[in-house]
């Protein structure tokens, strides 16, 4: 083909001999259409936001795919979706069908690609639903009030259910658990004292808008999780979220979140804290710090378990691969003044004496992998 042929939609092309983007300069994509008036190809690069207008001379001119060829040699825009998705999809004339190919592309890769997910609204959500009746007979007649009605209908149906994949569902728990423990005022997200947002302020935040988080999926998420890190409620007609705990940010109060014990209380038969055996020796000479070692400020609590470690109603309070168990004399601790709070799962949370709960409060330290008990030392 010389370089005075015009080109057919769908070709595929690579950019060449681009002086004012170099870098863009052996991309590979196809031929979306022709600007008359410009004299300039318009070409669409996988996961590019707009196709680019470009001369003839920085297209050069590559081979397609013969089986994908329909009969007049052109490449169908079926069969470009089959190519790029690596699964069959129907035509779609609507603007959306790049969005999704983008999308395709990404998931196909085997990750999410955060800057080019598209975050659908709900109208366009209920046009993709309703599409597919619409196709089927075009000339039937639909009242506005019928129209409205489906496409009510298709939005409901669509927020029913959660289409992300596990793994995507990960990053948005791994979002959330920032946003609400660590980061709500840095975004400039409004929390309450008791740990709460209100969703859709949570939701319209970039960092979740790019994972594609909804309302359903949040719901399940906070549903599932087997921590129950998350908490839900409905205040003054708003949906809010929350952590239950686990919180750096100091705006968030522990008697508005927490539940205070008191001696009078039916206190947890337990109250275990889990560690790695490569701490102790700090551990016992400054005792257990809120936030850790080397985490000053990253924590307001020293966390604590209400079971044993062989205990499986133990979901939250410490990592599953401690090997170091230390055993706390809670009312001990208390009746010297020491503040202790439970979560709504069930963590017990403290924050000492001064950021410290010292070792005159232990009970006992235990190697969790031998059996091996280290405190109290035996003479």
């Amino acid at each position: 083909m010389t370089s005075s042929e015009r080109l057919d939609v769908g070709c595929k092309v690579r950019i060449v001999k681009l002086k004012n983007n170099p870098e863009n300069n052996g991309a590979e994509g196809h031929v979306v259409g022709f600007d008359e008036e410009k004299q300039r190809y318009k070409v669409e690069l996988p996961r590019s936001g707009k196709p680019f207008n470009l001369k003839r001379d920085n297209l050069e001119v590559l081979p397609a795919p013969a089986p994908k060829a329909d009969k007049v040699g052109k490449v169908s825009p079926a069969a470009k979706a089959d190519r790029d998705c690596k699964r069959p999809r129907s035509p779609s004339p609507s603007s959306g069908s790049n969005k999704r190919l983008r999308e395709c592309e990404s998931q196909a890769s085997g990750k999410l690609d955060i800057d080019n997910a598209v975050v659908q609204s709900s109208e366009a959500k209920a046009e993709v639903a309703v599409q597919p009746e619409v196709q089927q007979d075009s000339s039937a007649k639909v009242s506005g009030s019928e129209a409205q009605t489906a496409v009510a209908g298709a939005v409901a149906s669509h927020e029913c259910r959660s289409n992300l994949s596990q793994g995507a569902k990960v990053q948005v728990s791994k979002a959330l658990s920032l946003i609400l423990r660590h980061k709500a005022d840095d975004f400039g997200l409004a929390i309450r004292p008791d740990g709460f947002c209100v969703l859709s302020d949570v939701l319209n935040l970039p960092m979740l808008k790019r994972l594609r988080a909804t309302r359903v999926v949040v719901e399940e998420i906070t549903r599932t999780n087997d921590k129950k890190r998350f908490e839900m409620s409905v205040i003054d007609g708003h949906h809010m979220i929350r952590a239950v705990q686990g919180h750096s940010l100091k705006s968030v109060v522990d008697e508005e979140l927490l539940q205070q014990l008191h001696l009078s209380d039916t206190l947890p038969e337990k109250c275990v804290h889990g560690t790695y055996f490569r701490h102790w020796a700090s551990i016992l000479s400054k005792g257990l710090l809120v936030g850790g070692l080397g985490a000053k400020g990253h924590r307001n609590h020293i966390h604590f378990a209400p079971y044993d470690v062989s205990d499986k109603r133990v979901i939250s309070g410490m990592r599953t691969n401690c090997d170091m168990a230390i055993y706390i004399d809670l009312r001990k601790a208390m009746t010297a003044g020491v503040s202790f709070y439970k979560a709504k799962n069930e963590v017990i949370l403290t924050q000492g004496e001064g950021g410290a709960l010292l070792p005159k409060y232990f009970l006992s330290a235990v190697n969790i992998k031998t059996g091996e008990v280290l405190f109290p030392v035996s003479n």
